[in-house]
């Protein structure tokens, strides 16, 4: 045979329960064909796939890795990553402080995450890329958005339990690389000391100008205190800081004070001090109030406020996500993606219904948090504008301005009652009353500048060291190797990924073409009985010894008889001679090689068997049989040859051979003459059985056209060749044709002693 198989199946398939078989003439299975089943997938058929196609499957993985290979060399860089180190830790707070006064350690990971963000916010990363080091850089230059691609491509962390921040560019240019490393670093280092040097401006500024002030108050004092003393009446002493109530013989005369003692002066004094300092500190915080609200009504400079902002933004979604209606509605959405994600995982199929469901319900939450965020979005940002004690809240300018007007007054009722007081103790025309007020005044003067000076040198202090030394340890310089050479890694994987590919698209091909290699699944889907024939040895192949070949030359022919028996049933109950068409669905399935075969077959079972090549356009059974071609079919139907003239004894005269004749183009004419079924009922009476070798099914119709004529006919597939859906389409054509199905046929059914068991002979013939 001309064909090939695999394991499988040899004997004919069972018959269905409740089928019936009419004397070898009916169909093996009646009723309608079974529906298309899905292809099957297995072990076997991937393999058969593997073995068909592997030239073809390394042709196209060599082709497309090199390919692939070239695409990855010409667009896939190595990358060098520039590092920098930022060195953030607490400082002492307090400059007049006895005990180690450091930052809140609670608050420290807070502010390395402020700067992590800091170190990438628009002002540094603008102010980096306008450095002209690194301005003209392609990755710079060429960019659209250069501000977005650095903060998209650069990596700012915290490490581990350390006061450090890591910056980290990668580029495939180390150079270009580390340069823009360092201008992002300066850029931060610039701001963060603009930031601290402005700070404290406004407070530092009013202390300055308080010391001026009592600098002028002390001064005056000092001058009246010294017009006394040159009139020559009084002794004044030292001024002295620290005021007490006690007196020495060698301290001047003191005026008498019933009730306005020492130590209630030094507490007065103490009081106003206190009052001028909350004051100065009030007026400060409401200067920068008002200075924010300013900036939030477009007063100050842009950058300003878009930080203020972007801090108003980060407000409101924090605001946002404490509503409860917000809070139900996050939680909903995760369980509806948790639902998403269990049902991808079980479904199989793409548009499976629960997986829909799943992703519909999580769309609709996500709509709903969306609608939520626009309704609240515009309310959120009013109440933060407004809120009392934010800064841009008119309510708290509001209450500083109260503050301020409250001390004020305070300070000006103290006033009053200390000088009140004053006039009420003081002495008439007494100097030396009025030298000791003076030297309190001078005394209590010297005590506010020793406070504002205090306070002065603290704000100093912290705007120079803030609560945290920032410094950068480490300057980024160009990477010497590759970081991340992904051009190995995709040249490595890249041949892997495209040989599984092509594989799986070759198998993929191979599920799809649903090839014939299952006699139970064909009879199945074809309604009919299917035999399985198993190949001959082929001439040239010597390796099989002489028992083996007998052995498979044995098999086929107990395989052929059982087909022979199922087509043409017993000699006795034949009657006027049995005509049986052997057709395929489309050329090359071995139909032709298992006509001669049977025909042969039959012959040696003592038939008188006639086999006619109705193949009019090609005949080959003279050139398979080894007989010389002339004329035939076509020209007995023509009436220019007498039958007798052309038929032919094969081997002996087992069985006899009609060929085709005279090859002809169009067929249609000639097989619709009467001559035809005239023929065939001539040649029914002289023989015991007549096999017509026809052209394949779906190509032309000829088959159709001759099985008028028949009792049946065997249809013929080759395993691993031919396709299910062409058999079926031949099966159903032939339905329609009303050609009665009498079997279909493997051929070359490879191991088919799987299915039907070694042959079956004596053992003396075995053993010899």
């Amino acid at each position: 045979m001309d064909t090939s198989d695999r394991f499988g199946s040899n004997l004919p398939v069972p018959f269905p329960a409740g089928s019936s078989l009419r004397s070898g003439l009916s169909p093996a299975f009646s009723g309608e064909l079974a529906t298309t089943a899905a292809p099957q997938i297995n072990s076997r058929v991937l393999l058969r796939g593997l073995t068909r196609y592997w030239g073809y499957i390394l042709g196209v993985s060599l082709l497309g890795s090199l390919l692939a290979g070239c695409l990855i060399w010409y667009f896939v860089e190595p990358t060098y990553e520039a590092v920098s180190m930022l060195r953030i830790e607490p400082v002492q707070k307090k400059l007049f402080s006895t005990t180690d006064d450091y930052g809140d350690s609670r608050g420290i990971a807070s502010y390395l995450e402020t700067q992590v963000n800091l170190i990438t916010s628009n002002y540094v990363l603008e102010r980096a890329v306008g450095n002209p080091s690194i301005a003209k850089l392609p990755v710079i230059k060429l960019s659209k958005d250069p501000k977005a691609e650095l903060r998209k491509k650069m990596k700012v962390a915290i490490v581990e339990d350390a006061y450090l921040i890591r910056v980290a560019l990668a580029l495939p240019n180390p150079e270009h690389a580390a340069t823009i490393v360092n201008a992002v670093v300066e850029s931060y280092l610039a701001y963060n000391n603009d930031y601290k040097r402005t700070a404290n401006k406004g407070l530092k500024d009013k202390l300055n100008t308080q010391l001026e002030k009592l600098g002028n108050d002390l001064r005056a004092k000092r001058n009246e205190l010294q017009a006394l003393h040159q009139k020559g009446t009084v002794d004044v002493a030292k001024p002295k800081l620290n005021l007490s109530a006690s007196k020495s013989d060698e301290d001047p005369p003191q005026p008498t004070f019933s009730s306005l003692t020492a130590e209630r002066v030094q507490t007065m004094v103490d009081q106003m001090v206190r009052t001028d300092l909350e004051l100065v500190s009030a007026q400060t915080a409401l200067d920068v109030r008002q200075r924010a609200a300013d900036r939030a009504n477009g007063a100050e400079d842009a950058q300003q406020s878009q930080q203020d902002a972007d801090n108003l933004q980060t407000q409101i979604a924090e605001e946002f996500h404490k509503d409860p209606a917000v809070v139900a509605v996050i939680e909903q959405i995760k369980e509806a993606k948790d639902q998403w994600d269990r049902a991808k995982n079980v479904a199989r199929l793409p548009n499976d219904s629960a997986r829909r469901a799943a992703e519909r319900q999580h769309k609709k939450l996500t709509e709903e948090y969306n609608e939520l965020w626009n309704a609240k979005f515009n309310e959120i940002k009013q109440r933060l504008k407004v809120v009392p004690g934010t800064s841009h809240s008119p309510e708290a300018i509001r209450a500083l301005k109260m503050q301020v007007e409250e001390l004020a007054q305070k300070r000006e009722g103290q006033k009053k009652l200390y000088e009140d007081l004053k006039i009420e103790k003081k002495v008439v025309s007494s100097d030396t009353f009025e030298a000791h007020v003076l030297t309190y005044d001078i005394s209590s003067l010297l005590h506010k500048m020793d406070l504002l000076t205090q306070n002065l040198q603290q704000v100093e202090f912290e705007t120079d060291q803030e609560s945290f030394r920032v410094a950068a340890v480490d300057r980024a310089a160009p990477p010497k190797t590759a970081d991340n050479n992904k051009l190995v890694k995709y040249l490595a994987a890249a041949p892997v990924g495209i040989l599984f590919t092509v594989l799986g698209l070759f198998l993929l091909l191979e599920i799809k073409a649903e090839r014939v290699a299952d006699p139970d699944s064909l009879s199945t889907r074809i309604r009919s009985e299917v035999y399985a024939l198993p190949p001959l040895p082929r001439p040239q192949v010597h390796s099989l010894s002489s028992p083996d070949r007998d052995e498979q030359i044995q098999q086929f022919l107990q395989r052929l008889d059982h087909l022979r028996f199922g087509v043409c049933g017993r000699p006795a109950e034949l009657g006027n001679g049995r005509c049986v068409l052997i057709t395929s669905a489309i050329s090359g399935e071995g139909k032709t090689t298992l006509a001669s075969q049977l025909a042969a077959r039959c012959g040696n079972a003592g038939m008188s068997t006639l086999l006619i090549d109705a193949d009019l356009r090609r005949g080959h059974l003279c050139t398979l049989l080894d007989e010389p071609e002339g004329l035939g079919l076509s020209d007995v139907l023509n009436e220019e040859a007498a039958f007798n003239e052309v038929v032919i004894s094969v081997r002996g005269g087992t069985f006899y051979l009609l060929p085709a004749g005279t090859p002809l183009k169009d067929t249609n004419r000639l097989l619709h003459s009467p001559n035809l079924p005239s023929l065939i009922t001539h040649l029914r009476q002289h023989y015991d059985l007549v096999i017509i070798d026809s052209p394949p099914v779906l190509p032309v119709p000829d088959a159709l056209i001759l099985g008028r004529c028949v009792d049946g006919a065997v249809l013929t597939a080759r395993y691993d060749i031919s396709r299910f859906p062409q058999v079926e389409r031949a099966r159903r054509q032939l339905d329609s044709a009303g050609i009665a199905i009498l079997g279909t046929v493997i051929n070359e059914m490879r191991h088919s002693d799987s299915y039907y068991g070694r042959p079956y002979s004596d053992n003396s013939q075995r053993s010899s």
